[in-house]
């Protein structure tokens, strides 16, 4: 099931690694809030304050370097990485509670759309010329090159 949550990439020095914790935490992304769908919609002031939150919890441990991650402090610092994102949310052996991004696909899909948006705008200009508007009158069909119209899929050749 997907929720609303505030993630943060798994560090142990901020939260901590044990015995019991599990062993493939590192490059995980710890939940580090649950965001109700009321909370988001009705107090959108909570939902700053918990980003805040954690923006401040990163620039206190300034530089860090993170077991796994290159340019991990760089990474962390940016505005783009303490958003609320849409998650599936697994419990791992140790108890923790870690998301899986999917907030990427809505990007995806606003790609796509938008590319196939522009080529139907360039096709329907094809259509105005005049001689495809005879063609059509002519042949009863578009010529050949503004006779496809572009489909939405997400098949990205």
């Amino acid at each position: 099931m997907y929720q609303l949550a505030i993630c943060d990439l798994y560090h142990p020095l901020k939260y901590g690694h044990t015995d019991n914790s599990s062993k493939d935490i590192m490059g995980q992304f710890f939940v580090y809030v649950l965001v109700d769908s009321d909370e988001f919609f009705d107090e959108r002031g909570i939902m700053e304050a918990y980003e805040d939150n954690l923006w401040d919890l990163q620039c206190n441990f300034g530089e860090l370097s993170h077991p796994f991650i290159r340019n991990y402090s760089h990474y962390i610092l940016t505005k783009k990485y303490n958003n609320t994102e849409i998650v599936e949310i697994q419990e791992l052996a140790g108890g923790e509670y870690v998301g899986i991004l999917k907030t990427f696909w809505i990007a995806i899909i606003q790609r796509r759309w938008r590319r196939i948006f522009n080529e139907r705008k360039q096709v329907l200009q094809m259509r105005k010329m005049p001689t495809a508007i005879l063609y059509r009158e002519t042949h009863g069909k578009w010529p050949r090159h503004c006779s496809i119209w572009p489909l939405f899929t997400l098949n990205i050749a």
